[in-house]
C-alpha cells in the first residue's frame, strides 16, 4: 500500500499517542491594547524524534525541529526570535492560525440572504486572511488534554472585523509518536456566518535559513488538476476552474519547485488548487532529497493555496537570518478564496447547531532514519493517483 492510500484514524491519532510530551514555558510578557498586559506561553511537543513549538499568540507554530540523513537537526519553518517579529508588521502570518476567513474576500464584502456585509479591508480593496486584526493576531486560551494533546480556544466576538455572529474555534494539536503533526480545528457559530480557517506554516525542508537555494532543491507533488483561476491585478479568482496542464502549476507528479518558479519568470507562484471536500485524503507530498526529509499533507477541505513567498524581502527572521524571496513554501489547506462571492465555489457558510472541522495531519519523515516496518517507501499506486485526480 503505498503512502498516499494509507487511511488515518484521526480519534486514534488524537487519543491514544502517548510517547510524545508537552512541556510549558514563558515565552513572552506583553502589554495588548485592549487587554492590558499578557502573558505568552511556549508548548513544546516532543516525541524524542522531532518537536514542535507553539505559541499562544495566534496559536503559531514558531518551530518545528526534525534530523536529517545524518541525524542533524534542522528547525524547517520560517519564524522569529521572539515575540515582536510575531505582533510586527513585517510578519507575513508565519505559522499562524488563518480565520474568520482565509485567504482573499473581494471589495471586502459579501451578500447573505438579500443583506450586505462589509468587512475590514487591508489588501487593497479587499480583504485577506481575516482582516486587519484575525485569529494570526488573537490571544488563544491553552491547556494541555491528556499530558499529550494542546487545545486552543479563541472566541471571535460578533462583527468581529465585520463578520457576523459569535465564532467559537477549538485548535487541537498532537504530535504523535510516528511523526504524524494533527491539527483538528472546529468551530461554531449562533448566526450564518463564513468560516475557512487554515494554519500559514512556511516551509523549508532543507532547513529555515538555506532560503531559496534550499528551496529550489526541493520536489513538490500536489494531488489535484484543477485550479481557480485568479484575475492578477487584486488576485482574486475569476469564478473560473482550469487544468494545470501546460501550466507552471502543474505538480501531478513530482517536479522541481525550483524549475517551476523558473517557468513563472522567477515570479513565484500564490494560486489555489482544488479537490473534493470532507473526505481526509493526500493532498501533497514535499521532498528534499539532500537531506531526506519529506512532508505529506493530508485535508479534509476543497482546496490547497501554494504559496512560494513571493513578496518575502528582507525580513529578520531566526538566529539572524535575512528571509528573502522564495526562502520557503506554503501550503494552506482551505476552502476556495472569495466562495463568499462566487456561488459555484463549495459553500464557505457555517450554520448555527452545525459544526464547522477542518483536520490537517502533516506526516514527517528521513529517509534513512524511517522504521522500514512503520513508515514503508513504496511504489506509488498509479490507479490511487488518478482517482484523486478525478475527484478533483
Amino acid at each position: 500500500m503505498a503512502e498516499e492510500d494509507k487511511q488515518l484514524n484521526i480519534d486514534e491519532l488524537m487519543m491514544h499517542n502517548f510517547a510524545s510530551t508537552i512541556t510549558k514555558s514563558c515565552y513572552a510578557n506583553i502589554i495588548m491594547p485592549d487587554i492590558g498586559p499578557v502573558e505568552i506561553d511556549k508548548y513544546t511537543l516532543d516525541n524524542g524524534f522531532m518537536s514542535v513549538d507553539i505559541i499562544n499568540y495566534g496559536s503559531t507554530i514558531t518551530s518545528i525541529r526534525l534530523p536529517d540523513n545524518d541525524n542533524r537537526q534542522s528547525d524547517i519553518v520560517l519564524g522569529f526570535d521572539d515575540i515582536h517579529g510575531y505582533m510586527s508588521a513585517k510578519n507575513p502570518y508565519f505559522g499562524s492560525i488563518i480565520g474568520r476567513v482565509a485567504n482573499r474576500i473581494s471589495e471586502a464584502s459579501y451578500e447573505y440572504n438579500g443583506f450586505k456585509h462589509y468587512l475590514s479591508k487591508n489588501c487593497g480593496p479587499n480583504t485577506l486572511h481575516g482582516g486587519v486584526r484575525g485569529f494570526d493576531k488573537k490571544i488563544w486560551n491553552a491547556q494541555i488534554v491528556n499530558h499529550n494533546a494542546l487545545w486552543m480556544t479563541y472566541t471571535s466576538p460578533d462583527l468581529e472585523e465585520g463578520f457576523p455572529g459569535d465564532l467559537e474555534v477549538i485548535a487541537k494539536y498532537v504530535l504523535t509518536h510516528d511523526n504524524y503533526l494533527v491539527l483538528r480545528i472546529t468551530a461554531s457559530t449562533n448566526k450564518v456566518t463564513p468560516v475557512n480557517i487554515t494554519n500559514h506554516s512556511y516551509f523549508n525542508l532543507a532547513g529555515h535559513e538555506t532560503g531559496s537555494e534550499g528551496l529550489y532543491d526541493h520536489d513538490l507533488k500536489i494531488f489535484s488538476n484543477k485550479y481557480t483561476e485568479l484575475e492578477q491585478e487584486f488576485m482574486v479568482p475569476t469564478g473560473r476552474v482550469l487544468s494545470v496542464k501546460n501550466t507552471a502549476y502543474d505538480f501531478r507528479k513530482f517536479t522541481s519547485v525550483g524549475d517551476a518558479i523558473k517557468n513563472t519568470e522567477f515570479k513565484g507562484i500564490d494560486i489555489n488548487y482544488c479537490f473534493a471536500k470532507d473526505t481526509l485524503k493526500t493532498i501533497a507530498r514535499l521532498k528534499h532529497p539532500a537531506s531526506g526529509r519529506s512532508l505529506q499533507l493530508y485535508s479534509n477541505q476543497s482546496g490547497v493555496q501554494l504559496y512560494t513567498s513571493n513578496y518575502v524581502e528582507n525580513i529578520q527572521g531566526k538566529k539572524g537570518v535575512v528571509y528573502q524571496k522564495h526562502s520557503a513554501l506554503c501550503l494552506e489547506p482551505q476552502g476556495y478564496p472569495d466562495a463568499v462571492n462566487i456561488k459555484k465555489f463549495p459553500s464557505p457558510w457555517l450554520y448555527p447547531k452545525d459544526i464547522y472541522e477542518h483536520i490537517i495531519v502533516y506526516k514527517f519523515r528521513v529517509e534513512k532514519l524511517a522504521d522500514s516496518e512503520n513508515e514503508p517507501e513504496k511504489q506509488e499506486a498509479k490507479g490511487k493517483e488518478e482517482k484523486e485526480e478525478a475527484a478533483s
